[in-house]
């Protein structure tokens, strides 16, 4: 047995069982045990939030081992909408990893308009077709992050996503743009606008991109 193995069976029946199997089930598979991976996602008790819960495990675990039409199916199969969200916005995030755009944007267009992570996996689609040097394509699908960020009412999710459109904006190479995105989410100055500009800093300069980062202390 496993140390995954042993996770599994001393997270059965605690009260936090559903999330703590859901993160082994996904581990398991990762780890390359799929059998070990299906029967922890089974063993989510079937009650009416484990259950969708069990779905959401299923349908990671089909992410990780690279059937995404199986996984795409299994998420519009989830009758919570959080939970379907939770799970489109995780095949997104491994596909575009992946340097798969295509299938990444398919996840995208089932996660609801009106919601953060419909902002949040367009911005991570630009980051990947800015490292696969799809310019043009990223600026094009970042337009339509911000769209979906400007249907934000929540002021704070607002901000979130659009410092997830502002940094996929920098990776792109339009600074202006982040610029304008990040002034956008912090209209005023403070710990968090600060925090914001700093991380963003830290990202060009780490990305060897020297001018880009003095564009934003200037």
């Amino acid at each position: 047995r496993n140390i995954l193995q042993q996770a599994s069976e001393a997270a059965t029946g605690v009260p936090e069982e559903c999330n703590l199997l859901t993160d082994i089930a996904i581990a398991q598979a990762k780890a390359g045990d799929v059998e070990g991976a299906i029967q922890t996602a089974a063993g989510i008790r079937d009650e009416i939030r484990d259950y969708w819960c069990r779905r959401y495990a299923f349908a990671q675990i089909n992410g990780v081992l690279g059937d995404v039409q199986r996984a795409l199916r299994i998420a519009a199969g989830i009758g919570d909408d959080r939970a379907k969200t939770y799970a489109l916005l995780g095949i997104v995030e491994s596909q575009a990893e992946a340097g798969h755009v295509q299938i990444a944007t398919q996840a995208a267009v089932g996660i609801p308009d009106g919601t953060e992570w419909k902002a949040t996996a367009l911005a991570t689609i630009a980051q990947a077709q800015a490292k696969a040097g799809d310019r043009a394509g990223a600026l094009q699908t970042l337009e339509q992050a911000l769209r979906a960020a400007a249907l934000l009412r929540e002021d704070r999710l607002k901000a979130s996503a659009l410092e997830d459109i502002a940094t996929a904006q920098a990776e792109a190479g339009d600074v202006a743009g982040a610029i304008r995105t990040l002034k956008q989410a912090f209209p005023r100055q403070g710990g968090e606008a600060n925090a914001a500009y700093s991380a963003l800093v830290m990202q060009l300069a780490m990305a060897g991109n020297a001018k880009g980062a003095l564009q934003i202390v200037a």
